[in-house]
């Protein structure tokens, strides 16, 4: 489901076309199951909102245009 809405949203324009929409999905995914497991073992409300909050701050840099500094990056390593 996540990764149909963020195709979604590649295809109309509100997301970069060069949005990892696979590594993106699975990003956010583990990271849910790894909340799922910090709840169960007794994590605060307080605590899972500080680990959502921290994930979601990487948003930004995930869905964005890359950079030129991001394009020589991955041209460096490739």
């Amino acid at each position: 489901m996540l990764r149909q809405r963020l195709e979604r949203a590649v295809a109309e324009g509100e997301l970069a076309e060069e949005t990892g929409c696979n590594v993106i999905t699975a990003y956010y995914t583990t990271v849910l199951q790894g909340l799922s497991i910090q709840a169960r073992d007794g994590a605060t409300r307080a605590q899972l909102g500080d680990i959502a909050k921290a994930a979601m701050a990487g948003w930004e840099a995930l869905t964005s245009k890359p950079t030129m500094y991001d394009e020589a990056q991955r041209i460096r390593t490739t």
